[in-house]
């Protein structure tokens, strides 16, 4: 009923400045034009002062005299009309002239096509409001994110990178018993960022947490919250914790969040106006909630450097955990990780393999017995 109320009001205007814009139009075209007699119409024509007659089947003759002056007159149609003006030196133009009254016409005919158009529309929206149909910028501002409920992924899934597990497993502890830290009046960090080079296992690591505390996962990535319109993305941050509270206890990851916690350059304009808004909304939310909620936000980076120095303050990311290159034992545990379901020949010796996989990540290292 709203929708409907809105298009009648923008049919009911586009109507009036329609009519609005012809009577104008007309009444200016009817204003400039002289009226005189035949009569008179001779005499001009033989004192030379007639520039130019419109001859047509219309009941009025149209013409301009040589000072600019439009006037009309009866139209005698008569077959040596023409041939007698001509000889008299008078420009003969055949077809009506193009009239002010035409172009509100015509300009009137362009209103008619926006309310038709503003009619389809409406009619098309009202269809799918029936049928479940959502608004455009209801479902720009709508995530689709990974949300995992259950998760079967575990520390013992994660190979190498030993120090980056220890450092995280106080928050699964949290997470599984809120209750005893509550107890010692200690809370628990709000944000965790896992930094290091690519394929390093970052998200793997923010999965296991989840899996370890058994509590649900939320993942999404930074650019999804970057968009042209301004607002989406801090409406969709809003969503996100919104739906997180409703479950309790839970891990919500953000991959690659340098798209969307860059340093601030105080410029306002364009995509660096939506990109503020969209952090700003985010250090709100991570302020909003308190630690016994037990909601904990995992990031993850390849670039700390670039962040936001209000993302890495005390009671948002309180924590930077550094993800590095594995060394050669975690090299091997994770090539006996990704060769567990696959046959391996009699030749194959993981232990030398790990010795020369140098400076390869945890995804080259999948990759590479993927190939084999």
């Amino acid at each position: 009923m709203k929708r409907k109320r809105i298009f009648l009001t923008v049919a009911l205007v586009l109507l009036l400045a329609a009519a609005v814009v012809f009577a104008y139009y007309y009444g200016q075209s009817v204003k400039n034009i002289e009226r005189i007699t035949y009569v008179d119409f001779l005499e001009k024509t033989k004192n030379g002062s007639v520039k130019v007659v419109y001859l047509s089947d219309s009941p009025i003759l149209e013409g301009e005299l040589d000072d600019g002056t439009r006037f009309a007159t009866e139209n005698p149609r008569s077959e040596d009309f023409k041939e007698s003006m001509l000889v008299m030196g008078i420009r003969v133009e055949e077809g009506a002239r193009n009239s002010a009254l035409m172009s509100a016409l015509r300009m009137a005919l362009v209103l008619c096509i926006i309310i038709l158009s503003v009619w389809s529309i409406s009619r098309i929206m009202n269809r799918g409001a029936v049928s479940g149909y959502k608004d455009p910028v209801d479902k720009l501002s709508t995530m689709q994110c990974e949300t995992v409920k259950d998760v079967d992924v575990g520390f013992g899934d994660v190979a190498g990178n030993e120090e980056a597990k220890e450092s995280v497993k106080d928050i699964v502890d949290f997470l599984k018993n809120p209750e005893k830290y509550a107890r010692m009046g200690a809370r628990m960090p709000r944000g965790v960022i896992f930094y290091g080079p690519p394929g390093t296992g970052k998200t793997l690591l923010a999965k296991a947490v989840a899996g370890e505390a058994g509590v649900p996962y939320f993942a999404f990535s930074g650019s999804d919250f970057v968009q042209v319109y301004v607002g989406v993305g801090a409406a969709r941050v809003r969503d996100v914790f919104k739906k997180a509270r409703s479950l309790g206890r839970c891990v919500i990851f953000f991959d690659e969040i340098d798209a969307l916690g860059k340093k601030r350059d105080g410029s306002a304009s364009g995509g660096s106006d939506e990109r503020g808004q969209t952090l700003n909304a985010l250090l709100t939310e991570m302020s909003g909630f308190n630690s016994n909620d037990g909601i904990v936000v995992i990031a993850a980076t390849n670039r700390l450097d670039v962040l936001d120095q209000a993302l890495l303050r005390p009671g948002r990311f309180d924590r930077q955990v550094e993800i590095g290159l594995p060394d050669i034992n975690g090299r091997l545990e994770i090539l006996k990780i990704h060769s567990r379901n696959k046959p391996l020949g009699k030749d194959i010796d993981l232990e030398r393999l790990a010795q020369q996989t140098v400076f390869f990540s945890g995804a080259q290292l999948e990759n590479l017995m993927n190939e084999a």
